[in-house]
């Protein structure tokens, strides 16, 4: 069961895109991680992690970021 809880998407990210709730969890783990080390982690070009971030939050990555770290 551990397993299986650990690999699961928190309720709050219930509904985003796969990309996003994932970086989400990146962010989690490591608020300081640039846009570019994100992206690498993902398999995904920075711009595009920008873009669906955006679409999908209403915000903009860096933004959000700085909010976590605030």
């Amino acid at each position: 069961l551990r397993i299986a809880r650990d690999h699961s998407v928190p309720r709050s990210y219930v509904g985003l895109p796969k990309l996003v709730s994932e970086c989400l969890e990146l962010l989690e783990r490591n608020p300081s991680a640039t846009n570019g080390a994100l992206a690498k982690e993902l398999g995904v070009s920075a711009h595009r992690l920008s873009r669906e971030f955006e679409g999908a939050m209403g915000t903009s990555l860096l933004d959000h970021r700085n909010e976590l770290r605030l």
